[in-house]
C-alpha cells in the first residue's frame, strides 16, 4: 500500500495519496488537491489480470462514481466533490471553494457552515488601516517639504538654486487643488496645511467625512468618472486623459461576437468587444468604458477628473520625464561642468606650456650665468698676469 501511495504522490495527478488506519485496518485516502464539483475523479486501474472493474487484485481500487457497485465502483467515496452553493440579496451563487473572493466586488467571504435562517453582512472601512495610510502620507509629504527647506538654508549645496523652492511651491499648490467634479480637496478629509506649510491630519474630521460618504477618499485621490446612461460604465483612464464631458455615440452596437465603433466627443474611438477607447492625439485619449450589447446611438456622456494622486504623478511626470524640467536643468549643469572641465584642461595645457617655457628660459640664463662667470674669471686672471 505504501508503493501505491507513493507511485499516486509522484505522478503529480492533482490529488494527494495518503494511508488512514481508521481502528479496523489501514485506508488508502485520495484527496483531491483542489475544491468544487468540477474538480471531482475517478479512479482507473490497470490489473495484471486484464479485468479493471472486477473487486479482485488491484481493480478493488478502482472508482467510477457512474459505474455499479461491484463493476467499477469498488472504492468507496468519502465526500463527493462540490460546489459551495449560496444566495446573496436571493441571488443563487455557486463557487468552487468556501473561500469566495469575486462574488461582491472588494469583498472576500469564508463559508463556514450551512445556515437555516440568512446571515447579514454589514460592511464598513477599515479605519485603522485608512487613518494609517493616511498618516504616512502626511508622514511622507512633510519629510519631502523638510528637506526642500534645507536645500534653501545659506550654507545648503542647492542655496544658489531656484529649484527647490520652485518645487516645494509646486508640490503644495498640487495638493490644495480641488477635484472640480465633487467639489472636494484634501481640506474636506481632514488634511490642512499650517502657516509654515506643515501638513496634518485632523483624524475626526476624516472619521466624519467618510461617515457621511464612503466614497470620499475615491474622489479626492483617484480617477473617477460618471456617466449619464446606465448602460455605459466606464473603466479607466491614461495619464494622457484630459478632465472633461464627453458625449458618447454608438454607430455599431456590440451584438457579442462583433466590435464595437463609436465616437467620442465626435472623434471615432478604438473598439475592442463591447469597449471603446478615446483616441491617440485626443483630449479623450485613454479614456475607456463598456457599452451593453445590443446598445447604439446617442449614449449621453461620461464626465472624468482627475484624483490628487493622479495630478501629483502628472506634476511629477512633467519633471523628470524627457524634457520635463528637472531633466533639463540637471542636463544643463551637466552641460557647463562638461565646458568647465574643458576650459580647466585648456587652463592646466597652457600651465605646462608656460611652465616649459620659463624652465627652458631659465636653463638658458643659467647656462650664460655659467659662462660670464667663467669669463670673468678667466679675465680676471689674465688682468692678474698683465699687473706683474
Amino acid at each position: 500500500m505504501n508503493g501505491i501511495r507513493q507511485a499516486i504522490n509522484d505522478s503529480d495527478a492533482g490529488v494527494t495519496a495518503s494511508i488512514i488506519n481508521d481502528g479496523t485496518g489501514s485506508r488508502l485516502v485520495l484527496t483531491s488537491k483542489d475544491t468544487g464539483a468540477v474538480n471531482g475523479f475517478k479512479l482507473e486501474v490497470a490489473d495484471a489480470d486484464g479485468n479493471n472493474t472486477d473487486t479482485a487484485g488491484l481493480s478493488r481500487l478502482a472508482f467510477d462514481p457512474t459505474a455499479a457497485v461491484g463493476a467499477g465502483k469498488n472504492a468507496s467515496s468519502l465526500q463527493v466533490a462540490q460546489n459551495a452553493n449560496f444566495t446573496i440579496n436571493n441571488l443563487a451563487v455557486s463557487k468552487a471553494s468556501n473561500t469566495v473572493t469575486d462574488a461582491v466586488e472588494g469583498l472576500s467571504l469564508n463559508l463556514k457552515a450551512v445556515t437555516t435562517t440568512a446571515v447579514n453582512l454589514e460592511v464598513g472601512l477599515d479605519d485603522t488601516a485608512l487613518k494609517t495610510t493616511l498618516d504616512g502620507f502626511v508622514t511622507a509629504y512633510n519629510k519631502i517639504r523638510g528637506n526642500l527647506k534645507d536645500q534653501q538654508q545659506k550654507d545648503a549645496t542647492l542655496s544658489k538654486e531656484t529649484t527647490p523652492s520652485t518645487l516645494e511651491r509646486g508640490l503644495r499648490n498640487i495638493l490644495r487643488e480641488q477635484v472640480a467634479q465633487y467639489g472636494l480637496g484634501l481640506s474636506d478629509i481632514g488634511l490642512s496645511f499650517d502657516k509654515d506649510g506643515v501638513l496634518s491630519l485632523n483624524k475626526s474630521k476624516l472619521d466624519s467625512a467618510v461617515a457621511a460618504d464612503p466614497s470620499i477618499l475615491e474622489k479626492v485621490f483617484t480617477n473617477t468618472a460618471t456617466t449619464t446612461d446606465a448602460r455605459v460604465k466606464y473603466l479607466g483612464a491614461s495619464n494622457m486623459t484630459q478632465e472633461g464631458t464627453y458625449a458618447v455615440n454608438v454607430s455599431t452596437a456590440y451584438d457579442g461576437s462583433n466590435t464595437i465603433a463609436g465616437t467620442i466627443n465626435g472623434v471615432a474611438g478604438t473598439g475592442v468587444g463591447n469597449v471603446l477607447t478615446g483616441a491617440t492625439g485626443n483630449a479623450s485619449e485613454g479614456l475607456q468604458f463598456s457599452v451593453v450589447q445590443g446598445a447604439s446611438g446617442n449614449m449621453g456622456s461620461i464626465t472624468f477628473s482627475k484624483g490628487l494622486a493622479e495630478r501629483l504623478s502628472d506634476w511629477i511626470g512633467s519633471l523628470t520625464d524627457e524634457g520635463g524640467s528637472l531633466v533639463s536643468r540637471t542636463d544643463g549643469l551637466t552641460s557647463r561642468k562638461s565646458r568647465l572641465d574643458d576650459q580647466e584642461d585648456r587652463i592646466n595645457l597652457r600651465l605646462e606650456q608656460v611652465e616649459k617655457r620659463y624652465r627652458a628660459q631659465f636653463t638658458a640664463l643659467d647656462s650664460m650665468l655659467a659662462s660670464m662667470q667663467q669669463t670673468s674669471s678667466y679675465l680676471s686672471q689674465q688682468l692678474a698676469a698683465l699687473a706683474k
